[in-house]
């Protein structure tokens, strides 16, 4: 059958397709006339649009940085951008951001390559954790000089470009940048970003150097650590990483382990589910104690644990002093802050570990824009969380517990066996 056109919808005329293709070849060449922006004048606008939108957008950008200090650091890299590659801008800016004093405000950057080692802050040094097997003789080695600054030095020359608010953030950011072979070399600590002398005490006393050699962050990286060897050394809180959240018991103590990584729900068991099967197994088992862990949680949304401290709270036989315990440190951020927060208040936790990376009153609630021409996104806080009285620096632990190298590379937990020999 053939089509019937309506008289209300008439069918373009040859004359009016006519029309139609002379007015898209003129918007074509014109298109095609207009200048492209140079990159100097892309960067300018980008900072442009940073300077308007960021301080409206920020539940209260100029709480620390004032407005007048935020306008001449932004003329500043304006006015330097020709001087400056694109690597010596985003520094710049991570300078910026962390002036502004809010962890949650900061702008996401794609580290390319990283120096193969994971490196962590114990209370007698920084040690590295993990490596690869080309670099296995570093493997628990106290890290002492990158190129020829000392690590105290380095660690303070990165301090600048770390977004923060009290030093257990600190302690728990600074590896990352000391891994960043771009910053090593924007910073001068080393003279390439293509190899760098890492100098390390070993455990018999001697010191040695390291040349190591970035590796891409998009290739899977095989890294080995003290607990491969023998099998199962590995400490309860550094298994199932991939596992939001998980439960073990441990039937010398009569034990619930809840660790608690990230808060949000996993697709394949929502935390409701997961916290009714919790509840169901002190139920039908004989549960003295219960160990919350939130020392790797660095947030989310704070009201999915929630259900669970209200259901631990009207527990008789485990809300009371030294049969609940909350494990908490440096890495407990944001939403998992809230949660020990919740605890400490509407229950009888004991709080047991180092102090917080997140101040106990903090500005959250991030939400994200995107620079026009770099597309570099930037995240931003939207709302005040005020949760104590004061401007506590952290949320602090009812019982303080440092970790030794020794206590790592052995698989101990002192923070979890203190918990459990609390009497």
């Amino acid at each position: 059958m053939g089509t019937v056109s309506s008289p209300h919808s008439p069918l373009p005329t040859p004359y009016s397709l006519l029309f139609v293709w002379l007015l898209l070849a003129v918007l074509t060449v014109a298109a095609q006339r207009l200048p492209e922006l140079t990159r100097e004048e892309k960067w300018r606008g980008d900072l442009q649009y940073l300077f308007v939108e960021l301080p409206k957008r920020h539940k209260n950008l100029f709480f620390k940085i004032s407005p007048q200090q935020f306008d001449r650091e932004i003329a500043g890299i304006i006015e330097s951008v020709p001087k400056l590659s694109d690597s010596e801008i985003k520094l710049a800016l991570r300078r910026l951001t962390a002036m502004i004093g809010d962890p949650h405000t900061r702008i996401s950057f794609n580290v390319v390559k990283t120096y193969p080692v994971t490196l962590y802050q114990f209370s007698d040094g920084v040690f590295v954790t993990a490596t690869t097997d080309e670099y296995k003789s570093a493997l628990g080695a106290k890290l002492v000089k990158i190129g020829e600054t000392d690590i105290e030095r380095a660690k303070e020359d990165v301090r600048p470009l770390i977004t923060f608010e009290n030093e257990g953030r600190f302690k728990q950011q600074f590896p990352y940048y000391l891994t960043d072979p771009e910053n090593l070399h924007l910073l001068k600590i080393l003279p390439s970003a293509d190899e760098g002398d890492f100098t390390f005490d070993g455990r018999n006393g001697n010191q040695f150097v390291v040349k190591l050699r970035p590796v891409s962050t998009m290739e899977r990286i095989k890294f080995i650590t003290p607990f491969d060897s023998p099998p199962g050394k590995t400490p309860l809180y550094l298994r199932n990483p991939e596992q939001y959240y998980w439960y073990e018991y441990l039937p010398d103590s009569k034990t619930l382990y809840l660790h608690y990584r990230r808060c949000a729900n996993m697709p394949s068991q929502p935390f409701n589910r997961f916290a009714a099967a919790v509840l169901n197994f002190m139920d039908q088992n004989p549960v003295e104690k219960v160990v919350i862990d939130l020392r790797l949680n660095g947030g989310g949304n704070s009201i999915i644990f929630e259900p669970l401290i209200k259901a631990l709270s009207k527990r008789r036989d485990i809300n009371q002093t030294g049969r609940l315990f909350a494990l908490i440190g440096r890495g407990t951020f944001s939403s998992a802050c809230l949660n020990a927060q919740k605890l400490k208040r509407e229950t009888k936790a004991i709080l047991v570990g180092e102090p917080t990376g997140q101040r106990p009153n903090f500005y959250g609630e991030v939400e994200t824009m995107t620079l026009p021409y770099s597309k570099l996104r930037v995240h931003y806080s939207t709302r005040y969380f005020k949760t104590a009285d004061g401007d506590l620096p952290a949320l602090a632990p009812d019982i303080q517990v440092d970790t030794p190298s020794s206590d790592y590379a052995s698989g101990r937990d002192p923070v979890l066996e203190r918990a459990l020999s609390y009497k």
